[in-house]
């Protein structure tokens, strides 16, 4: 392309007018009803646009067009494009793609109610280990542009996302994103992301920090008015549950058809048309009920993984508290009646599996 030196925006011809725009991405045209009847005007503006020093094309078809309009309606024409260039594509800047609402500000809202839970933040900070926390979605650059006399106009640079990992952060070069290497609080300090194993709060729990929901160690110095859960997400027991039944089901589906299978399988030379299709009808059923139970089972054992990852969860209090909340500790919770007074901590019995409070605590864990 051709640097762009001096030129002229304006030329003022015999009866009309040519300006460039001031992107310099359009050449208007002003002319005057008595000027379009003249023959020679179209070579005029060609005259015209080179003394501009325009290199892209007149386009001929608007022009004309315009010209025809014009002098159908005894009117002038204003101002025109009859030249243009091309616009530069902007880019489009790299961005971070959260999978969570891990720093959503405020208090949940129910979908349905539309009311505000005061004791329930809208974040959503527990994770687990492995959890895939955010994809870096890359930029995209932009396309440069041409004006009117062959200049390039250049797209801006896109900017990239901008993320660094912290000592409890992996990259995951397949997904373009980072991971968590183990459960905690998912925290973000200027643009270092980080996992916190322990998550200390060092006043009370109450009304402004809502429900505390962590997987792994939580130590509080102050009161506790609202309720913690500590440990694994609280669902996976209930999705462990589901899919316990469903594979009872699809068992339960293949020990029915399984005995007609095989009666029919060890006749099939003298079925009818109707009792073949029948039978594979019961080969399809079976195959496909053993491929949902295989890959079922491979979803528990992934849960339980999920589930044992948090075995080590501990809710450490140091004062008070009050009747009305509740303590959870993986699958296990109690709900407090009356006072208590710290230090305490609370954490599930390995051999009976019950909530637990004792007041032999560490209070640097």
């Amino acid at each position: 392309m051709n640097e762009m030196t001096e030129h002229f925006p304006e030329f003022k011809g015999n009866g009309f007018e040519l300006r460039v725009s001031d992107d310099r991405l359009q050449v208007l045209l002003t002319c005057s009803h008595d000027a379009l009847s003249r023959p020679s005007l179209k070579e005029e503006i060609r005259k015209g646009l080179a003394e501009l020093k325009v290199t892209a094309p007149l386009l001929d078809d608007i022009f004309q067009q315009a010209q025809e309009a014009a002098l159908e309606c005894v009117s002038d024409i204003t101002r025109l494009p009859i030249v243009s260039g091309k616009a530069p594509v902007p880019p489009v800047d790299g961005i971070l793609e959260w999978t969570d609402e891990y720093f959503t500000p405020g208090y949940y809202i129910d979908p349905i109610t539309k009311r505000i839970d005061f004791h329930q933040k809208a974040e959503r900070p527990a994770v687990t280990k492995n959890q895939l926390l955010v994809k870096m979605i890359k930029p995209v650059p932009g396309v440069d542009g041409i004006d009117v006399f062959g200049t390039t106009i250049r797209a801006p640079l896109p900017r990239e996302a901008e993320l660094r990992a912290g000592v409890n952060i992996a990259w995951d070069d397949s997904l373009q994103g980072y991971r968590a290497l183990c459960s905690g609080k998912v925290k973000l300090v200027g643009r270092t992301l980080d996992v916190d194993t322990v998550l200390r709060i060092s006043g009370n729990v109450g009304n402004e920090t809502g429900n505390i929901k962590h997987n792994g160690l939580v130590t509080v110095g102050g009161n506790v008015a609202t309720s913690i859960i500590a440990g694994v997400n609280y669902d996976i027991l209930d999705r462990l549950r589901s899919v316990a039944d469903d594979v009872m089901k699809l068992k339960e589906k293949i020990k029915k058809l399984t005995p007609v299978y095989k009666k029919l399988k060890a006749c099939v030379s003298g079925l009818n048309a109707a009792q073949k299709e029948s039978l594979m009808e019961m080969e399809y059923y079976i195959s496909e009920a053993e491929t949902e139970i295989a890959a079922l089972e491979e979803m528990a054992k992934s849960l339980r993984r999920e589930m044992y990852a948090g075995k080590d969860a501990r809710i450490t209090i140091l004062n008070m508290v009050y009747p009305g909340v509740t303590l959870r500790v993986l699958d296990s919770q109690m709900a407090v009646e009356q006072p208590l007074l710290g230090p305490l901590a609370a954490y599930q019995d390995k051999i009976t599996g019950a909530l637990t409070l004792t007041s032999e605590i560490a209070i640097n864990s």
